[in-house]
């Protein structure tokens, strides 16, 4: 094992879990940059990566002796806590190991580095765009607990200077005031409706019927209202999705995309210093685009612009031939028992009759845990779906990014959802408000769409349906299918859950008895609040 000066080894404790290990972690201390750099060394280098770390400050030294920080000076700062000095080391290393981008490849360094985002003040249509990555991990505000009562709203620059901006301004703000009046019905219902005596705690049971209050009543929030989120990127994910998103035809989505680019390169001008605009990334213009809009037939399925929809349409579109057969082969073929290759396990399953077919999957899932999703080798074939469903449900299903999404446009031309909640004795004055609502601004969007049909889409509701394609594997299938039907979830995606799996399970007779679905069709989120003030509870008892 290396032998560390004193000096070196201060260094090395601050930006790695360890000195004297082969197994360690980089700190948060360490710059994303950095550490990209560090890893992407392995292929060209015989030194461990400490040592290359190290190594980096010695050749700044040998290059700029009077300007470049040596590690006894970095050892200093460490234990004095002097965090500009350090800081200004770190920048001139990350700029200095740059060179390393054109050595080793500059994409495979791209994915070692992350990138992690603050996009707050956005809209909820803006929300949408920003979230279409498969390789992106993101946490937005929820609608469940959060009073989205103000009138914080996003409207496009170009919408509101034009003829039809002071009415969006309107219709928007009526909106907001229609939630506002619905959800303080729906409140008060709920607290009369839910019987204080089956919950443990008064607070459980505020927040239960706070919960179920939000979830109806966020169908009338407009889809040009503020909301935030948080956003991690691999920098090679980085890279491409600015470049799409610098290329939308939405003003409010191009100002955001050079916002996150001037903020990423500011830390990490190394490695996205290349990013522009892509046009051939933004799908909907183009040759493709051309073409489908003189092939697209006048008219479409579904409704009038103002009719009201009772729930979400789920149909199957395509599922693979024999996905469970793949399913249930790849699962002997990754027991690593035999070298039968794929092929010849597939043929052992399909001459094996339902029998082993049911052995199979029974020793594949029985012994799964409570939280355990199903086994890898099971992504397998392709399984996907038309749906029409409300914004706010499919707000909640996009944010997976299973297999292939397609992306969907908020539109108010396929009609509106009426949350059967509203249609609950008591609640009729609630329900004339909604609809009254819901009817006005289907009109104006209506209106807006033949003149300004990217801006259109601000004038929609949460409530308003629309259209969504999307493709995933049969493990995809089966997580999405378990998670969003569980009771604790929103009436609109366990409905969608619900569906996606009773077209599935026809096709996989020997898996469907293995599938956590949820059946219950009342959303109850009684359980899920009585855990949660119980952690409370159990949190403040610690302190």
């Amino acid at each position: 094992m290396k032998t560390w000066s004193s000096a070196e080894a201060i260094v090395l404790r601050h930006f790695f879990t360890n000195v004297d290990r082969d197994v360690y972690c980089a700190t948060d201390a360490l710059p994303m940059a950095l550490w990209a750099y560090l890893e992407g060394g392995y292929s060209r280098s015989q030194v461990s990566m400490r040592e290359r770390f190290l190594a980096i400050f010695e050749e700044m030294r040998e290059k700029d002796p009077q300007n470049a920080p040596s590690v006894e000076r970095l050892a200093e700062s460490i234990s004095t806590g002097h965090s500009p000095e350090l800081d200004g080391a770190l920048a001139k290393a990350s700029s200095f190991m740059s060179k390393w981008a054109v050595e080793y490849g500059h994409n495979s360094l791209k994915d070692s580095s992350v990138d992690r985002f603050a996009l707050e003040n956005v809209s909820q249509r803006a929300a949408k765009l920003l979230e279409h990555s498969s390789l992106g991990a993101f946490q937005e505000k929820s609608t469940r607990y959060l009073d989205f009562s103000r009138d914080e709203l996003v409207l496009p620059l170009g919408l509101t200077e034009s003829s039809f901006g002071e009415e969006a301004r309107w219709q928007a703000s009526q909106l907001m005031k229609a939630y506002r009046d619905v959800l303080s019905r729906l409140q008060q219902w709920f607290r009369d409706h839910l019987a204080r005596a089956d919950f443990k705690t008064e607070a459980a049971w505020r927040r239960t019927a706070d919960a179920k209050a939000f979830d109806v009543a966020r169908h009338l929030l407009p889809s040009s209202v503020k909301t935030s989120l948080g956003a991690t990127f691999p920098s090679r994910e980085t890279e491409r999705h600015i470049s799409a998103l610098l290329a939308s035809p939405h003003e409010e989505i191009r100002g955001i995309a050079e916002q996150m680019l001037a903020e990423a390169t500011s830390l990490n001008p190394g490695l996205l210093r290349h990013v522009k605009p892509n046009p051939y990334l933004e799908r909907t213009s183009g040759a493709v685009a051309d073409l489908a809009r003189n092939l697209a037939t006048p008219g479409r399925k579904g409704s009038a612009p103002t009719s009201e929809r009772d729930g979400a349409e789920v149909e199957l579109v395509w599922i693979s031939p024999e996905i469970e057969t793949l399913a249930l082969a790849s699962c002997l073929r990754a027991s690593e028992i035999s070298d039968l290759g794929l092929a010849e396990w597939i043929e052992t399953v399909r001459s094996g009759g339902q029998d082993l077919r049911d052995r199979v999957a029974t020793a594949a899932l029985e012994p799964r845990g409570p939280h355990d999703d199903w086994p890898r080798e099971f992504a397998v074939g392709q399984i996907c779906f038309d749906m029409e469903l409300d914004f706010g449900a499919w707000r909640d299903l996009q944010r997976h990014r299973v297999g292939l999404q397609m992306r969907a446009r908020p539109t108010a031309e396929i009609g509106f959802l009426v949350p059967p909640e509203l249609r609950a004795p008591g609640l009729e004055a609630a329900l004339d408000i909604y609809r009254h609502a819901m009817e006005r601004a289907s009109e104006f969007h209506s209106r807006l769409f033949q003149a300004r049909p990217q801006d259109a889409e601000y004038a929609t509701a949460l409530g308003h349906m629309l259209s969504w394609s999307c493709a995933m594997d049969l493990r995809q299938w089966a997580y999405i299918v378990e998670l969003r039907s569980g009771p604790s979830g929103h009436r609109g995606y366990r409905e969608v859950a619900h569906r996606m799996a009773r077209l599935v399970l026809p096709y996989v007779p020997a898996l469907a008895p293995h599938l956590r679905v949820d059946w219950s069709g009342e959303t109850d989120r009684r359980q899920a609040e009585e855990r949660t003030q119980e952690k409370l509870a159990a949190l403040a008892g610690n302190r």
